[in-house]
């Protein structure tokens, strides 16, 4: 498959590159799941010669997003994406986390992949689905566990909850991945070769044991059980090293 050297897909993966194919020979308008990160790098080595290409998640940043395919004589429009957010809103002494929302949902028999972004905030949450899902959602919830919730189909996108991160600054000798994973865990770069070596990193959704590996600035990094981080090169420091920030999600 071209573009996906060195990249062992699950059978569901290649049922995702196949249906890709299919899109890109049908001439039509198509659009795929929700897409989680790996399935996006995925996907975008099967269509990176096709520039009708776009992947939207209902808003400029999402991490879940669908790919969605134009033929050339027709212009890609982010509107045409069937994509349908839902504001949930509850009583303001209550707490209800991602986990909360993403489990009641499910309870409703809707799968992973037809939920998007899941964005809370204070008494309030934005949810991307798909157009069958939202239909489902609307009808079907009314409470997350004992929790009474107010559901509203659409989203007012200017009041999305930003994506909080613990920023760190640090410097590294140079952008390889054992020396970045070892500044983003505060640890010795024996130690984060063992953790790449190990199997329990990834770089952008990737599985990777390359110690050497080149880390690009906006790069995610993943260590299992620690947390993900994206790291931004901030340029070179007055002593020659290079400057990093560190951008670790919460």
């Amino acid at each position: 498959m071209v573009g996906l050297s060195g990249i062992s897909l699950s059978k569901e993966e290649q049922v995702l590159v196949g249906r890709i194919e299919d899109m890109l020979l049908s001439g039509r308008v198509h659009f795929t799941h929700f897409l989680t990160e790996r399935e996006q790098v995925i996907a975008s080595r099967v269509t990176v010669r096709h520039d009708t290409a776009a992947y939207y998640g209902g808003y400029s940043g999402a991490e879940r997003v669908m790919l969605g395919m134009f033929p050339v004589n027709i212009p890609i429009d982010l509107s045409a994406f069937p994509i349908f957010p839902i504001t949930i809103s509850w009583h303001k002494t209550t707490l209800l986390s991602h986990r909360d929302i993403l489990g009641s949902l499910m309870s409703l028999l809707i799968t992973r992949d037809s939920i998007g972004d899941i964005l809370v905030g204070d008494q309030k949450a934005y949810v991307f689905l798909n157009k069958i899902a939202a239909d489902v959602a609307c009808n079907g919830l009314s409470k997350m566990g004992n929790v009474g919730i107010r559901l509203e189909a659409g989203a007012d996108i200017s009041s999305l909850p930003e994506q909080q991160y613990l920023i760190l600054q640090d410097t590294v000798s140079s952008m390889r991945l054992d020396a970045v994973v070892a500044a983003f865990m505060n640890k010795s770069r024996s130690a984060s070769g063992d953790l790449i070596a190990s199997g329990l990193v990834q770089q952008n959704a990737l599985l990777t044991t390359n110690l050497s590996q080149p880390v690009l600035s906006g790069d995610k990094i993943s260590v299992r059980g620690y947390g993900k981080a994206q790291i931004i090169d901030k340029g070179p420091s007055k002593k020659g090293r290079i400057r990093i920030e560190i951008r670790k999600y919460l």
